[in-house]
């Protein structure tokens, strides 16, 4: 089975993106949920071991902060089941911060070198808090379903230090916000890091049915999906008509476009 691969457009509102990306995984989750009631029989311990997860990464982790703020007051001024069914979904969301496709590369081959499924070496440490010690003591080292990089543009943008140099005269407005900011993501960074994002969904999924090989009395197939977002950088491209021809502007943009559509199956 293959892989699903993602990329969805968004606002410009921070927290708004923020929770409507848990409401979006936290669907996702339920539904690949749904094939794995063999498994859920087997009891309790087995259930959660072998519940869909997500790891989603951003640069915007205080957002989800406030996000998870708001759902808990509301929780404790409302005695709703639903939100407690929620929180359980929530607990299968792996955040992890990142500032920069440096970061965002590194944890990727840290999952590539460290992989207990396929690997003959140690497994993770037992004491850690780290995300790798989670998968290990948490999950039995099964692989997420779903891959999230929130806002790659931002990503690319505020690793560049030329880019982020010329800001200083500008921080007040909302980086979102800033005109034909795509014309300054570097197309080299994009193409590296969507094919080491899309070489890693395909791995996972590759260990993933190394995994679930362990339980053949079952028939759950879960490959790893890859989403990515983006918040108010991309803009909807618009085909000049022959006579006009194409402007600088439009050209960066078709071929970033151009770029996102060989590694990303659907833009919505």
């Amino acid at each position: 089975m293959s892989n699903a691969r993602c990329f969805l457009r968004m606002g410009s509102n921070v927290r708004e993106n923020a929770r409507t990306i848990l409401d979006f995984v936290i669907l996702q989750l339920q539904q690949k949920s749904l094939n794995s009631e063999e498994v859920s029989a087997m009891g309790l311990g087995a259930a959660y071991t072998t519940r869909p997860w997500a790891l989603l990464f951003t640069n915007k982790s205080q957002a989800f902060d406030e996000v998870f703020q708001d759902m808990a007051t509301l929780s404790a001024s409302h005695d709703s089941g639903t939100l407690q069914h929620q929180k359980k979904w929530l607990d299968d969301i792996r955040i992890c911060h990142v500032s920069s496709i440096h970061q965002l590369r590194a944890l990727l081959c840290t999952i590539h070198t460290h992989s207990p499924v396929l690997d003959s070496g140690q497994p993770a440490k037992a004491d850690g808090d780290d995300l790798l010690t989670w998968i290990h003591k948490e999950k039995d080292d099964q692989p997420p379903c779903f891959l999230i990089v929130m806002d790659l543009m931002d990503l690319i943008l505020m690793t560049d230090i030329n880019y982020r140099n010329q800001l200083s005269d500008d921080l007040n407005i909302p980086i979102e916000q800033r005109s034909q900011r795509y014309l300054q993501v570097r197309q080299d960074w994009l193409v590296q890091i969507l094919g080491l994002l899309s070489e890693t969904a395909n791995y996972l999924s590759f260990q993933a049915n190394q995994w679930w090989s362990a339980f053949p009395e079952v028939m759950v197939h879960r490959p790893t999906d890859l989403f990515i977002t983006d918040s108010g950088c991309l803009e909807t491209l618009q085909q000049p008509s022959s006579s006009s021809g194409v402007t600088p502007d439009q050209q960066a943009l078709e071929d970033l476009y151009r770029i996102i559509s060989y590694y990303i199956d659907q833009m919505m």
